[in-house]
């Protein structure tokens, strides 16, 4: 039977437009006439003492939209479903990391529209690279679309296969974590109301031949809109929404089943942007629309925003990824309608963000 092993998740992000001004003292813009506005810090520094510098590198995927599923390996990064004009998107779409074109992925069988559900990326060792759409909110944005599609990506077509999941919801955290791998969903809301959940779910049979077995092993706080990462065997949740938004980052260990005792961000942080590089996990956006840029060190447990930074860096429930030796940030919402997506696909050196 193929053993399955999570892509490592290299990551993150950001952000730029254009004008004249910025309105920080902290900031400059410079012209670039192949790429939009350029920001960075006035001393020209790039380090984990200033912030590094973001460009524009396009308008938007074919069928621009927020709330991204997202998934990248080598020189690709990819984004599925999102918000559609009046229901969810049910599409796929990948992006060159080295010319920062966007082209629709041809599958086998449609995809399962769905917005606000998780993406993860598995590899079959022997196979190919396999994208995972979980739960999400379903047409007309009701309940939890209570399944899994499974893409497996190749040529001339990707392969769709679609499995039951219950236990699904939308707006929740989801991550590949352990040797071998057990996916984990955390937070949430189910139901076709806004009941939050209160579990932590830990299921196995990930492979295609088995039956997918979940079970709940923690409790945790009845949170929707935290974004998490896992690094090694711990899953790292980082703010959410708990009657308001949330700064602390929760760490739950997959060995034990425990969560530690919480730390906190500078600031509250929910529906954002989070992939890790090496031992740090970096935050883009927020629900609030702050625009901030957070790190957090789980060595340490030290963390920083690099506030203020440009009001157009404000956006919610952005895609973030890494493919071409740069970091990548796109759609995402300035607003809570499909006609609030935004367009702009940005990028900045991997360099600049490596420990």
């Amino acid at each position: 039977m193929p053993r399955r092993a999570v892509v490592p998740s290299l990551a993150f992000l950001f952000l730029t437009g254009c004008g004249e001004l910025i309105g920080s003292d902290d900031y400059r813009v410079e012209k670039n006439p192949d790429a939009g506005s350029v920001v960075s810090p006035k001393d020209g520094l790039v380090g984990p003492d200033s912030a590094p510098v973001f460009q524009i590198a396009g308008s938007g995927l074919q069928n621009a939209r927020g709330q991204h599923g997202y998934g990248s390996r080598a020189d690709v990064l990819y984004a599925a479903n999102g918000i559609g004009p009046l229901d969810p998107a049910a599409t796929l779409e990948r992006m060159s990391g080295i010319t920062g074109v966007w082209e629709t992925v041809a599958i086998d069988s449609p995809l399962t529209p769905r917005s606000a559900g998780g993406m993860l990326a598995v590899l079959n060792i022997g196979r190919p690279l396999t994208l995972w759409l979980i739960g999400g909110r379903g047409k007309a944005l009701g309940g939890p679309v209570t399944s899994i599609d499974e893409v497996e990506l190749g040529e001339p077509s990707a392969v769709v296969r679609t499995r039951t999941f219950e236990q699904a919801r939308w707006d929740a955290c989801y991550a590949l974590a352990g040797d071998p791998p057990k996916l984990y969903m955390l937070g949430g809301t189910f139901g076709d109301g806004f009941e939050n959940a209160k579990d932590v779910v830990e299921c196995t049979g990930l492979d295609w031949d088995e039956e997918l077995q979940c079970k709940v092993v923690a409790t945790w706080a009845d949170s929707r809109g935290v974004r998490c990462v896992a690094v090694g065997q711990r899953i790292y949740l980082l703010g959410g929404f708990i009657g308001a938004t949330q700064s602390q980052v929760d760490v739950f260990d997959t060995a034990t089943y425990t969560f530690a005792k919480p730390v906190f961000l500078p600031h509250p942080v929910s529906s954002n942007g989070v992939l890790a590089i090496g031992h740090r996990i970096w935050s883009f956006g927020d629900y609030e629309l702050q625009g901030r840029v957070m790190v957090f060190n789980t060595l340490t447990h030290e963390s920083r925003a690099y506030d203020p930074v440009p009001s157009f860096v404000a956006r919610r429930h952005a895609g973030v990824g890494v493919a071409g030796g740069k970091l990548w940030v796109f759609g995402g919402l300035r607003g809570g309608t499909s006609a609030d997506v935004v367009e702009e696909v940005l990028e900045a050196p991997l360099q600049a963000f490596l420990p």
